[in-house]
């Protein structure tokens, strides 16, 4: 029905079997390049080890057995690769049912079979519903339009790279770029598995598509939401599973959860530090509250005492504590930074180094408190001296 739909992927499988022979002899001269470098370096790296002649002929063999393997892969790298991918679509067709060539416009009519059949059984008279029911039609039909997409995307992706797969084997040619050789001549495994993946997917939609489009112009089903639901649950299987099955084969690492790990991890991170400035915060109360009540028991323990000594006393009270309290802090904020940069800490640990200081300004208060009052006359000595 989509005709449109189904040359797209033809259009580009056509291109590409045109640039087959080009991609070859472009390889193929890049392949003699490579190992030409590489066998001047060999060369290079005996004659400095002052090899003897006969140490050269394991490294020629070496040379000349790497390079004929290469060359048979250069020369029958497109055919062994489609030879692969057309093994997995065999598996699947097998398995599902399926023709082997499996058209996109296919899925594109489960899903407006689908539509067809939803709309057709929209009450009129019901507009609320009526129009909950079209727009979850619409959306059925966007997401297989975006299954539709995603099935092209790997035809076209597996074209492009079977043709110019002998440019990617040429690196062979060299110890230092033959991963890249290597990686190609996996590629056609992974893709392979993709499409096996994806028509294993269009088999059980397939299958669902034909039952509820039954059972709607049957009149014996009315779920419009649940089928959304499978819908959205289809589209983001086809979107995230080949991918993942190909990432295993390719031996790369899925990104699929990398956002929600790092929102978790950021969230952590953050809550750490949030538990940090609490109890930093709630050591600093401590130490205030324990500063004004030291200053309460200084003043009440000198309210019988002169104006002139509890004032003195009172502020060499006030000030050890005052100074307490900066010390206190000052641990408090370095041994905090010194947690979250990650060294060890010069600062003693804060609720001791708080202890300590708040036990010395006491002791200093009580000795001040203990002190005999200066007599009147021991007063006015001292000032007339």
């Amino acid at each position: 029905m989509f005709p449109i739909i189904d040359q797209i992927p033809a259009g580009f499988r056509a291109a590409a079997h045109g640039w087959e022979t080009g991609f070859a002899t472009i390889g193929m001269h890049l392949l003699y390049l490579l190992a030409l470098l590489g066998f001047a370096w060999e060369v290079i790296v005996l004659a400095l080890q002052r090899t003897p002649l006969e140490g050269y002929l394991p490294m020629l063999v070496r040379q000349a057995i790497m390079v004929g393997l290469f060359v048979w892969f250069i020369d029958n790298s497109q055919w062994i690769a489609m030879s692969v991918i057309d093994s997995f679509r065999l598996a699947g067709t097998q398995v599902t049912g399926l023709p082997f060539e499996l058209h996109p416009s296919s899925m594109l009519n489960g899903g407006l079979n689908l539509f067809k059949a939803i709309t057709a059984n929209i009450e009129v008279f019901s507009v609320v519903k009526a129009l909950g029911t079209f727009f979850m039609a619409i959306v059925i039909l966007a997401l297989f339009a975006w299954i539709t997409v995603l099935y092209i995307l790997a035809l076209v992706e597996m074209y492009l790279v079977v043709a110019t797969i002998p440019l990617f084997v040429a690196w062979g040619g060299t110890t230092w770029t033959r991963g890249v050789a290597l990686n190609a001549l996996r590629y056609p495994i992974a893709a392979g598995a993709k499409l096996l993946t994806l028509m294993l997917i269009a088999g059980v939609l397939n299958r669902f598509v034909m039952d509820w489009v039954a059972s709607f112009e049957a009149n014996t089903a009315n779920d419009v939401d649940v089928l959304f639901g499978f819908s959205l649950v289809a589209a983001a299987l086809t979107h995230s599973i080949p991918a993942l099955v190909a990432g295993m084969i390719n031996g790369s690492a899925s990104t699929a959860g990398h956002g929600l790990m790092t929102a978790v991890s950021n969230f952590r991170t953050g809550a750490g530090m949030a538990g940090k400035g609490i109890a930093a915060a709630s050591g600093a109360g401590a130490l205030v509250g324990a500063a004004g009540g030291l200053a309460l028991a200084q003043r009440a323990a000198s309210g019988a005492e002169p104006a002139s000594g509890a004032l003195d006393r009172l502020g060499s009270g006030a000030k050890l504590a005052l100074e307490t309290m900066n010390n206190s802090f000052a641990g408090v904020g370095g041994a905090q930074t010194d947690k979250m940069s990650g060294r060890v800490s010069s600062h003693a640990s804060t609720t001791w180094a708080a202890a300590a200081g708040m036990r010395d300004t006491t002791r200093h208060l009580r000795s001040e408190a203990g002190r005999p009052k200066p007599s009147p006359e021991e007063v006015s000595n001292t000032l007339d001296g």
